[in-house]
Order: C-alpha cells, then structure tokens, then sequence
C-alpha cells in the first residue's frame, strides 16, 4: 500500500474515531442535564413540604416563601448546559440553601441571556449554563424581600 493510502486509510480512521466521541458526548451531555434537572427538582420538592429554603443576595438573606418556590425552581431549569466556564470571583451571586445542606450558588455574567450555575447537591458539584431573558435579574427578584408571587421573610441584612 502506497504511503497516500495509508494516510486515507488514517484520516477514515481517525474520522471514524471521531464521530463514535460526539455521540458519546452528546448521550453523556443529556444524561448530565436531565440527572441535574431531576435533582434540583427533587431537592425543591422536599424544600416544598419541609419549608427550608433560604437565599441570599446582595447581602440580604431571605427565607423564601412557599409560593416562589416554582418560580425559582423554572429559572434554575430553563435550558441547563453542561459547561467548563468559571464565573467570575467578583460577579454578583445568588446563593440558595436548600433543606440546610445543599448550595446552589447562581451568578451573573456579562451577557444578560446566560447564566452559570454551581450546583453542590448530593456531594456532586456540577457547573452549568443557563440560557434565558434576564435570568439573574427575575431571579433576584423572586428571592428578594419583594418575592416574585408572595414576599419573603428577611432573616438577616448584612450592610
């Protein structure tokens, strides 16, 4: 075999090789997003009949009220993608504590129509991406004392 057939012969191969790795990628990647959907959707649920949900934004830590619960829980699932993009040290947060144990740390990003996500639940620490209109900001307002459907209790201000 002359030395243009071997390197078709590996370039087929290496294409090959290839397209098996995306759509394994692509089984993993919708595997990761329903499991994070699924338990951030259990977690809200148990936090629903229990009533320990608590968030803190901007300094104000807010014990969140039974009827924004949903609303929170559709933002946090709006469109998750797996991503290996950090936020920012400085970048505003939204932290979610859910039943004392579980942290959902939402921020802000310079583009209004993504948002990242760190999700430590169950032991797992998961990084996601959120795509949706003003994400952060409906979001900050749904765990601010002004709630979104009903307000919130303030536990503490810190100024």
């Amino acid at each position: 075999m002359k030395w243009y057939g071997k390197l078709l012969l590996s370039l087929g191969a290496a294409l090959v090789l290839f397209c098996v790795g995306l759509m394994v990628y692509g089984v993993w990647f919708k595997y990761e997003r329903n499991d994070y959907v699924d338990e951030i959707s259990l977690k809200f649920a148990v936090a629903a009949e229990t009533g320990e949900l608590e968030a803190t934004c901007d300094g104000v830590t807010t014990e969140i009220a039974p009827l924004n619960y949903n609303t929170i829980l559709f933002y946090l699932t709006r469109e998750p993608a797996f991503t290996l993009r950090k936020p920012a040290k400085d970048a505003p947060c939204v932290d979610l504590l859910l039943g004392g144990t579980e942290h959902i740390l939402v921020y802000s990003t310079d583009d209004p129509q993504i948002t990242l996500v760190r999700a430590q639940v169950n032991g797992h620490v998961r990084y996601h991406r959120l795509t949706y209109r003003d994400l952060y900001r409906q979001l900050a307002i749904a765990v601010s004392e002004k709630g979104f459907r009903e307000p919130n209790r303030v536990l503490n201000t810190a100024n």
